[in-house]
């Protein structure tokens, strides 16, 4: 498999400077190019701390985890650089137009297409006529549309996402989802959603339940 991420008896856990809080403990599990994930459990079970070690934003206390990127074993970093993220705040630049926003990322590779790549995106995700706004004069659907738009601009092999719905009403959350998996399928990523809403889980290929510092599955 050319892109995946593999778990390999994962724990984890934090000091308080007094006492030791364990989050999870004995994670094993694999994650596939084309394949969608669902993490759900309890608040405070871990789920978002599991998905940073996930995406390399953070290292697990026990156990290992290992990359492959483009048919390559690669570390953190390299698997950082072909990932994009959603959060449940949108994380816009507050001084930068959707335009903008959606540009900045190719402009720090130095892609020289980078706005036009940026209006078409705009276009796909319905905000063509918002370029010129910024994020203060967007709802909060229009600015997750914009940071789906952002994660997927930049053609990554791995999408995560935390809570992307998080903020939104029903209404909107189903919209949001339909975009981003399909955005997610025509582009073959791997897309990990952490999340409490039981209709988005229910849309991935796979789900986990952590709870009791146990991920089991649930389908």
């Amino acid at each position: 498999m050319q892109n995946r991420i593999k778990l390999s008896d994962v724990g984890h856990f934090f000091d308080t400077g007094t006492d030791r809080i364990d989050l999870f403990e004995n994670v094993s599990l694999e994650l596939q190019a084309g394949r969608s994930h669902a993490i759900v459990g309890p608040s405070g079970a871990g789920k978002s701390s599991l998905l940073t070690i996930m995406a390399g934003l953070d290292e697990p206390r026990r156990g290992a985890v290992t990359f492959h990127v483009d048919g390559r074993q690669v570390d953190a970093v390299g698997l950082r650089a072909r990932s994009g993220f959603v959060f449940q705040q949108f994380h816009l630049m507050p001084e930068l137009d959707a335009l903008a926003n959606l540009a900045l990322p190719l402009r720090l590779k130095g892609d020289p297409d980078a706005q036009d790549k940026a209006r078409n995106w705009l276009a796909r995700v319905g905000l063509e006529g918002r370029a010129g706004h910024q994020p203060s004069r967007l709802s909060g659907g229009e600015q997750q549309r914009a940071a789906i738009a952002r994660a997927f601009i930049s053609e990554p092999a791995f999408l995560f996402a935390d809570e992307p719905t998080g903020n939104l009403d029903a209404v909107t959350s189903t919209a949001v989802s339909d975009l981003m998996f399909d955005c997610a399928r025509e582009s073959g990523c791997c897309m990990v959603v952490v999340t409490h809403s039981e209709a988005l889980a229910s849309r991935t290929d796979t789900g986990w339940m952590l709870r009791d510092k146990r991920l089991e599955p649930i389908r």
